[in-house]
């Protein structure tokens, strides 16, 4: 397994890098968790980082938030010219993948494979299973996990990895540190062995490498 880390960066807080344990001084990927559909264009990365991962976006204020018009035809055709657009950019990065969010237009699994089947490779994904869920989800969550990997595991360009409980205050998701949360440890290990490619990288939202590899029993 590929592990990365992520790291805001210092100087540029926009921006948080994705790196190598081993390497960590080179940047393999960037996140820019910007939102498309408010009108958002990412800061192209620095020339040595070819891959980009930004969300796909939502018409609401905060990017938490839930919104009808995120599901609406209308909300698709806006993200489809934002990534137009940014297909011809140039000097856009080489690889650019959307990480998948319950409450944003590439939001769950027939979504994201409908998405990769109409940009025939242009662009990926990038599942992550702790902010792909509702709070009605988590009574059966083992399910969802399932599907999450088994429709997505294959097809993603990586995996990130978090954790979360229901929060009563917001209505969503609230992110907590790997291992304090609901996201069950056996379960997602199993489903990475089974569905994930040894190549492809996985994200985890640790405070550590070592919290990372305990967690995944590297």
């Amino acid at each position: 397994m590929r592990l990365l880390l992520p790291q805001p960066d210092a100087e540029r807080p926009e921006r948080v890098r994705l790196f190598e344990p081993a390497q960590s001084d080179r940047v393999v990927a960037e996140f820019q968790p910007l939102n498309p559909l408010g009108g958002n264009v990412p800061v192209l990365p620095d020339s040595s980082v070819d891959r980009l991962i930004v969300w796909s976006g939502t018409p609401a204020a905060a990017i938490d938030d839930a919104d009808p018009r995120t599901w609406t035809g209308q909300a698709m055709n806006d993200f489809n010219r934002w990534c137009d657009g940014l297909l011809a950019t140039d000097d856009r990065p080489a690889r650019i993948s959307f990480r998948l969010h319950a409450r944003h237009v590439l939001s769950d699994v027939p979504g994201a494979r409908r998405f990769l089947l109409d940009r025939d490779g242009q662009l990926g994904i990038t599942p992550s299973p702790a902010t792909m869920l509702e709070p009605s989800m988590v009574a059966t969550l083992s399910e969802h996990l399932e599907r999450f990997f088994e429709e997505l595991g294959s097809r993603a360009d990586f995996i990130w990895l978090g954790d979360c409980v229901p929060d009563e205050t917001t209505g969503w998701m609230r992110a907590v540190p790997l291992g304090q949360g609901v996201m069950p440890q056996a379960v997602v290990r199993a489903l990475l062995a089974e569905h994930v490619p040894e190549e492809t990288p996985v994200i985890v939202d640790a405070p550590d490498v070592d919290s990372a590899r305990r967690w995944l029993s590297m």
